[in-house]
């Protein structure tokens, strides 16, 4: 069963993601801050990485840089999640270094279908 990373600070929208993606059949390992994330990647060795951008001590800029120069997870796809969905907001997104990206409050439909598209059971 593939394992998923969440980071979101929201307990609520952590917990409903997590519902979501087991039923789905996915294993999720939540964060509620991205201060110990390479770490949990390391150990789990998730299928995708679903990160919010907006981060209490390091935020979602900061950890797709470490990600993506992490020699061993620079290939791991990592979808943005993020209020913040203007044509501006996005193309930084993707031009930051994650793999796409997932507006909030979003679509289930979007975010099953994201999350099977890039860590398929």
């Amino acid at each position: 069963m593939p394992t998923v990373v969440v980071v979101d600070d929201t307990p609520g929208v952590a917990r409903m993601v997590a519902r979501i993606l087991n039923r789905e059949g996915y294993d999720v390992v939540s964060l509620h801050d991205g201060l110990h994330l390479i770490e949990t990647i390391r150990e789990t060795r998730p299928a995708l990485v679903l990160l919010d951008l907006s981060l209490p001590y390091k935020d979602g800029w900061t950890l797709i840089r470490e990600v993506r120069d992490t020699a061993d997870l620079a290939e791991l796809p990592v979808i943005a999640l993020s209020g913040h969905c203007s044509d501006d907001d996005i193309a930084k997104v993707r031009g930051s270094g994650y793999t796409d990206f997932v507006s909030k409050p979003f679509p289930l439909t979007e975010l099953r279908n994201k999350v099977e598209q890039y860590a398929a059971v």
